[in-house]
């Protein structure tokens, strides 16, 4: 018996002495490591296959060019190191050093829906029969891709490290970087029971208006609390509850928006004081909001809002809008769809808007009812605007239009488009964009009815016609008895034709007869242009009063919108007598640049003669050089 003992502990030691040398072959050797990928191979042929292996199983292990494949899809790492200590198993702990990896990518495959019930009041445990420690797992470049996805989501950076230890999960630290947004989570949860959770979220959005918040979650998955807080750009607090997540969630929130950064760069929201309270709730296919609150600024005045609004996952019905604003009402109601496409159809309805406290000189009140709908598809943005009634006051006289306007195909097409001031008219219709042909008149028997300190009967119309961007344009003006502060013309006609898109040819002539100004008078007045936008003559001629002018220029607009010009002729005729250019002189006009050569003109009947040359030196400053000479020979020097 006693032989029979022994032998048995022997072969058991001699076993366990293998067993040992085995193990220890397979996990402190990198033979041992290929070995044992190999016979992972065997048992699950094409799950993972690796291209290069280095290091030992007991730690680091070196792996390039991973490949996991497996139902739901597939998995590429460029490359992987983990630094493990497998031992540390017999102090009861799973301890992982590192895991780097580089260049993920993971491509989800489409499977189809799960038909299977799942019992959503029982939530599985999930647990670890020993702890695992996470010292550090960094991931970079990590793209994943599935059926459903337009386009790929891309990680930057990924960090995590944390505990494991049964169901409690503690997570030390979590950062996510994608493009210019980063996201830096802590916290811990449990998965057992209703799945008790504490996190919290520092993120940053990087970009030419930096924006940023903190969000915080408590609770369970049966009763989870929401805060999420932002100061910039827009001061914000958000507070809700979601109930039943794992079932049939329904949820509630407040948010409110108590500020705005002055520096924000949107036009209107200099100085901005923002007071807006949004309340919420809802179920997983309903909801209801409710918004009031009041906005004004340096730039726009203060406007009062009030809505409801009620929506599921395919639409959203805006049942009551107010903003009162400008001592007036806008009220309305509509609905914005996403699904096929995302839709919008608005009535609105204002009353009382007094415009008069945004433009002074333009004092009134204005009510119009308008309807708008609308979609976006491949081609864009496709709308329909239909003022069906303007009415009010402007400057004491009464206001009325109306208009249809429609946007479809980059095309834009304007039906019956008018309003009526007093006894002024203007009339727009037809259609622009990749082909042009709108039609305009403005008929007025006094233009006071709509521009303030002004005065006279004033008749226009034309035409814009052609392809491409820009139309070529047709116009003619027709007054009489026009008046302005410092300025008065009894007769005024004209033509214009102006090639923007096709030759770029211009041919405009203007006339008119009695022109004051400040208390001078001329009797005629001529403009004529021919030839094309970089090339083309000018004749000017004031006639008729104390000083009578004639000029022609050869000229034309080049790069820049800056026009580059000769004189070739100045006549000047009057009491200081007829003076003549004595040769053509070159100039340059536009918003940055300025310049005029020495112009000379000469007394034809005498010796005097005067110079004069010019340099643009800066916003409101020109540097000056000249000279008169007079009969007698006597010359001086002008600078400045």
């Amino acid at each position: 018996m006693r032989k029979i003992v022994l032998s048995f502990l022997i072969t058991l030691l001699v076993f366990s002495g293998v067993l040992t040398g085995t193990l220890a072959w397979i996990a402190g050797t990198e033979s041992g490591l290929r070995n044992g990928y190999r016979v992972a191979a065997l048992i699950w042929p094409g799950v993972v296959t690796v291209k290069e292996m280095h290091g030992r199983l007991a730690g680091p292990i070196e792996l390039e060019g991973v490949h996991v494949s497996w139902a739901g899809g597939t998995v590429r790492i460029g490359s992987v190191v983990i630094q493990w200590s497998p031992l540390d198993i017999l102090q009861g702990k799973i301890r992982i050093g590192e895991i780097k990896a580089e260049e993920i990518v993971c491509h989800i495959a489409d499977i189809g829906e799960n038909t299977e019930k799942v019992d959503s009041s029982v939530l599985p445990e999930v647990s670890t029969v020993v702890p695992v420690i996470l010292e550090a797992v960094r991931i970079e470049k990590f793209s994943i891709a599935g059926p459903d996805m337009k386009s790929p989501f891309d990680l930057n950076m990924f960090f995590l490290s944390g505990t494991w230890h049964g169901a409690a999960v503690d997570i030390q630290r979590c950062l996510i970087e994608t493009g210019r947004f980063t996201a830096d989570v802590r916290g811990s949860f449990v998965l057992a029971g209703e799945y008790p959770l504490q996190l919290e979220a520092e993120w940053l959005a990087d970009g030419d208006t930096p924006a940023g918040g903190v969000l915080k979650a408590s609770g369970t998955l049966y009763s989870l609390d929401l805060r999420h807080d932002t100061d910039d750009p827009v001061t914000t607090s958000l507070k809700g509850s979601i109930t039943d997540l794992p079932g049939v969630p329904e949820w509630e929130a407040n948010l409110e928006v108590t500020g705005v950064d002055p520096t924000l760069p949107v036009r209107g929201f200099s100085g901005a004081d923002v007071e807006l309270r949004v309340h919420g709730g809802g179920s997983e296919d309903t909801y209801h909001l409710e918004i009031a609150g009041i906005i004004s600024s340096d730039d726009i005045p203060r406007l009062e809002i009030q809505g409801k609004a009620t929506g599921g996952l395919r639409i959203l019905s805006l049942d009551e809008i107010n903003l009162h604003t400008l001592g007036g009402v806008v009220r309305g109601n509509g609905s914005l769809s996403w699904e096929p496409r995302p839709e919008w159809n608005f009535s609105l309805e204002a009353s009382g808007i007094d415009y008069g406290q945004l433009w002074k000189k333009w004092p009134g009140r204005l009510s119009a009812e308008l309807d708008t709908e609308g979609f976006f598809d491949e081609s864009g943005v496709n709308m329909s605007v239909d003022i069906r009634e303007l009415n009010g006051t402007l400057m004491g006289y009464p206001l009325s239009g109306s208009c249809r306007s429609a946007w479809r195909d980059s095309v834009l097409t304007l039906t019956e488009c008018r309003i009526a001031s007093g006894e002024s008219l203007l009339q727009v219709s037809g259609t622009a964009g990749r082909t042009w042909n709108i039609r305009w008149s403005l008929n007025s028997e006094n233009v006071g009815n709509f521009l303030p300190d002004i005065s006279g009967r004033l008749d226009m119309s034309g035409l814009l016609t052609g392809e491409g961007k820009l139309p070529d344009i047709q116009g003619n003006i027709k007054a009489d008895r026009l008046k302005a502060p410092g300025y008065g013309i009894d007769e005024l006609e004209g033509d214009l034709r102006l090639e923007l898109g096709s030759g770029r040819r211009i041919k405009a002539v203007l006339q008119g007869k009695v022109l004051d100004v400040f208390n001078r008078q001329w009797q005629v007045l001529g403009l004529s242009i021919d030839g094309t936008i970089p090339k083309h003559r000018l004749d000017l001629i004031l006639g008729g009063g104390p000083v009578g002018f004639s000029a022609v220029v050869q000229g034309g607009l080049e790069k820049g919108n800056v026009y580059h010009g000769i004189l070739d002729s100045l006549e000047v005729n009057g009491k200081p007598g007829q003076w003549s250019l004595e040769q053509g002189t070159e100039f340059l006009i536009g918003s940055a640049v300025g310049r005029l050569d020495r112009l000379c003109l000469a007394d034809r009947a005498g010796g005097s003669r005067g110079c004069i040359a010019m340099d643009y030196q800066g916003p409101g400053s020109w540097k000056v050089a000249g000279d008169v000479v007079q009969d007698g020979g006597e010359r001086r020097d002008v600078a400045g």
